[in-house]
């Protein structure tokens, strides 16, 4: 459902509404604690809510919430093109004799 097809559709709007009053909160704790950042964690809640814009109509009467939930886990997984956190790599450099955490890819030496 693309944007300009929401005018004049108040369910389709209202019922948005009501899923966000209702569970925007409870999104963005889950994606919080999933992404560590408050920012990254807001743009996950902000993708799910625009994937259930534009399928409002897929989203089951019965069971928004788990809808909803399953469309932020994916969000954050990278499913819809959401970019994955680096994750820490354990670099060893023999030079001085320890490790360290980067961000950073592992540097082949």
């Amino acid at each position: 459902m693309a944007p300009r097809d929401f005018i004049g559709d108040e369910a389709a709007w209202s019922r948005l509404e009501s899923l966000w009053a209702a569970h925007y909160t409870d999104l963005l704790a889950f994606a919080f604690r999933r992404v560590g950042d408050r920012l990254a964690a807001e743009d996950v809640v902000a993708e799910t809510f625009l994937v259930a814009w534009r399928r409002v109509e897929a989203i089951p009467t019965d069971e928004a919430r788990t809808w909803l939930f399953a469309v932020a886990n994916k969000v954050i997984a990278g499913v819809t093109g959401w970019p994955q956190r680096p994750r820490a790599t354990w670099v060893i450099d023999s030079s001085v004799g320890w490790a360290s955490a980067s961000a950073a890819t592992a540097v082949e030496r």
